[in-house]
């Protein structure tokens, strides 16, 4: 059944949610277009208007949970370098079945981009140290996901900011995470 009266950040989300589902069931090379569209309920166009290939659905997945996130802390007083963390990693706890099913997929990987463009928002950290940093993030939540998620976020939070070099730790006191981005994940 092909649905009406939809916008393209719903159909994307359709799709998004048909990748989980068939995820559950198929091995991620075996999932088709056709499946996809089919779970969906949108036309074959819809997908190739959006989406080039079925990694940028988990992308696209990633995104949108990260887009979501930063509304959410946006609207909340300044925080912490480890509150901002552990309101992040409370968003992924809180999606952990879908997190797991894509991490045992093969497609955490999509995260990475994803966390690349999130941190772009902070205009005062520089490049280099933003790369060394993403990195951090993101084998920590490989690790995390290998783990099946059982470290609780707080703890992770806490974990990962004693493991920030004193000089980031410095450049990290001068953001404040509770401001809106000043530039945003498509979504």
């Amino acid at each position: 059944m092909r649905r009406k009266n939809t916008t393209s950040a719903m159909m994307c989300d359709y799709l998004a949610q048909a990748l989980l589902i068939l995820l559950k069931d198929h091995e991620f090379d075996q999932i088709t277009i056709s499946q996809l569209t089919e779970k969906a309920g949108v036309n074959r166009s819809t997908y190739y208007r959006h989406f080039s290939s079925k990694q940028q659905l988990a992308q696209y997945y990633y995104a949108r949970l990260l887009a979501k996130h930063r509304q959410h802390f946006a609207a909340s007083a300044p925080l912490t370098y480890q509150a901002y963390l552990e309101f992040l990693f409370n968003e992924l706890k809180q999606r952990q079945n879908d997190i797991l099913i894509l991490h045992h997929a093969g497609l955490s990987i999509q995260l990475l981009p994803v966390l690349k463009q999130s941190f772009q928002q902070f205009e005062n950290v520089e490049r280099w140290q933003a790369a060394y940093h993403i990195g951090g993030i993101y084998n920590g939540l490989l690790t995390w996901f290998d783990e099946e998620m059982q470290t609780s976020p707080q703890q992770l939070a806490a974990k990962v900011t004693d493991f920030i070099p004193a000089e980031m730790r410095l450049l990290f006191n001068d953001i404040t995470f509770g401001e809106k981005p000043n530039s945003s994940i498509k979504s």
